[in-house]
């Protein structure tokens, strides 16, 4: 079996929880909302955040910044390795950070 094929299959299995040894989607999910919180309570203290992680946790905490008000303004062209997004707070949580 192609090795695309496989990690599709692998992917598929944890998406149903049927891959015993990895952590459950939900648990996942759970993650990543708990990632968004903690970047928001940065943003007391900093005007500008990195995030380096996982592609797929990286497009889950994009996903959950965006479904919060956040604007996506720039995209590297791509998802591949060193790819990178730019996200910036909505205008009504700018004047949180305008010290």
């Amino acid at each position: 079996m192609p090795f695309a094929l496989w990690g599709l299959a692998i992917r598929f299995m944890w998406l149903f929880g049927l891959e015993k040894n990895a952590e459950p989607y939900k648990v996942f999910k759970e993650r990543a909302v708990k990632a968004y919180l903690y970047l928001e309570s940065l943003l007391d203290q900093n005007s500008h955040i990195c995030v380096m992680g996982h592609g797929l946790m990286n497009s889950k905490l994009k996903n959950e910044l965006k479904r919060n008000g956040w604007n996506h303004i720039l995209n590297s062209g791509g998802h591949g390795y060193w790819s990178f997004d730019v996200l910036e707070t909505a205008p009504a949580q700018a004047t949180r950070i305008s010290k």
